[in-house]
């Protein structure tokens, strides 16, 4: 697991640990669905721009989602759900069509 804080990128990834077979990574194979998210706290307000994501498996439809907060410290309400995209194998950067403004908690994650 590796997480990465700088001025302007949040990054939170298994990708160094996921071999060819898929293990050490986490999410959902080809036939699986479900999702998966992760939580950024953030110091002052910001706008995310565009996320990137990594995939083993190709060809697999899913969405990028970013949720704010729920008061459960959850992911509460989509502040924004991408079309539906094809995985590809290894990272992908998707620009956000407008700047998604966030403060304090947010989670960004896949539905498949």
């Amino acid at each position: 697991m590796t997480q990465l804080v700088t001025n302007d990128s949040l990054s939170y990834s298994y990708l160094n640990n996921v071999s060819d077979s898929g293990i050490g990574g986490y999410g959902f194979g080809p036939g699986s669905s479900g999702q998966v998210a992760t939580k950024f706290i953030m110091t002052s307000p910001a706008a995310i721009e565009q996320v990137t994501v990594s995939f083993l498996f190709p060809s697999i439809p899913y969405n990028i989602c970013i949720w704010d907060k729920s008061g459960a410290d959850t992911p509460g309400t989509i502040l924004y759900l991408s079309p539906v995209l094809n995985t590809v194998r290894g990272k992908f950067s998707y620009p956000l069509p407008l700047p998604i403004n966030v403060t304090d908690t947010f989670y960004v994650g896949v539905r498949q």
